[in-house]
């Protein structure tokens, strides 16, 4: 159900299970970071050790050091067709992959149909208001974030102290 609300065809779906389940060499149910390292190789995807750590960390939403389907399936999806550098990284909100922005709204707890039907000036926005920033403000300057991984543990981080702030669980 996730996978599909994610925008995946059923046919889509069904190949990803089928090349996660090829991956979890162990069985586990679950991928490990060399399980996906041999996943980045096998798209000949070139990302570097930090890049792949902050990235790894900020999708394994759980904190279990291993991503299951869902997170593999967000793993897929922040990987983005045709990416080769998870590091490409805008100066300022307005120049993020219009993915990124509705991931960050996902984070702070928007559903994917709600965000897939925003028009992207609505979208960065809502993510503006999120992050306490302006369209135009540097990133870096502001919310003091190098990365795209770091930027999703920063809202990561702000949903939490708002669904707290609010008595809601994270």
């Amino acid at each position: 159900e996730y996978g599909m609300r994610a925008g995946f065809s059923e046919s889509q779906l069904y190949d990803l299970r089928f090349a996660f389940e090829s991956l979890d060499a162990d069985g586990s149910g679950r991928l490990d970071k060399s399980e996906i390292r041999h996943c980045l190789h096998l798209l000949e995807k070139k990302v570097s050790q930090d890049v792949f750590e902050s990235t790894f960390k900020a999708l394994d939403e759980d904190a279990s050091g291993e991503l299951d389907f869902r997170e593999f399936l967000a793993f897929i999806d922040v990987l983005g067709e045709g990416e080769t550098d998870l590091n490409v990284f805008p100066s300022k909100i307005r120049g993020l992959e219009q993915r990124v922005i509705r991931r960050i709204l996902e984070i702070f707890g928007q559903r994917r149909y709600y965000v897939a039907a925003l028009p992207l000036q609505d979208a960065v926005h809502l993510v503006c208001q999120y992050l306490d920033i302006r369209p135009d403000d540097s990133l870096y300057e502001v919310l003091q974030v190098r990365s795209i991984a770091e930027l999703l543990d920063l809202a990561k981080a702000r949903a939490k102290g708002t669904k707290a702030k609010f008595g809601q669980t994270a």
